[in-house]
């Protein structure tokens, strides 16, 4: 899949993650799929349900977004 930061400040490259983890650089036009990304500000501040922010999230117990 592509992540959304740029690999190159002059051509229309991305980022390409192999299911390794690897990344290399790949043209957009390239056939891929493509992740959706959030970003938050950096004063979003998130926890579990059991009230901890150090807790892991997982699917039982996700992290809330405040």
């Amino acid at each position: 899949y592509w992540t959304m930061s740029p690999s190159s400040a002059t051509s229309a490259d991305v980022f390409r993650v192999y299911s390794t983890g690897h990344l290399t650089n790949s043209h957009v036009n390239d056939t891929l799929g493509l992740r959706p990304v959030i970003n938050l500000k950096s004063t979003t501040t998130f926890k579990t349900d059991s009230g901890s922010e150090y807790d892991p999230g997982t699917v039982n117990n996700p992290y809330v977004v405040q």
